[in-house]
């Protein structure tokens, strides 16, 4: 979200332990478009489906391997 969205630290409240996070990270963000693809919704809902996919194919995998 900070990298890609328009998160204003300043205006968002953190927990006591991240209040004081500094750094290369934070320091150089900066406004970014996200791409054209990336507001496709039907690129995200094939995505969506897909990863939905891959994880229950993994999930079985992982069952017949506990078994």
């Amino acid at each position: 979200m900070q990298a890609r969205g328009k998160l204003d630290l300043a205006k968002t409240p953190t927990s006591p332990e991240a209040a004081s996070l500094k750094g290369e990270y934070i320091s150089k963000r900066r406004p970014v478009t996200p791409q054209k693809q990336a507001m496709d919704p039907k690129l995200a809902a094939d995505l969506w489906t897909s990863s939905e996919k891959l994880g229950a194919e993994a999930a079985a995998r992982a069952a017949r391997g506990n078994a």
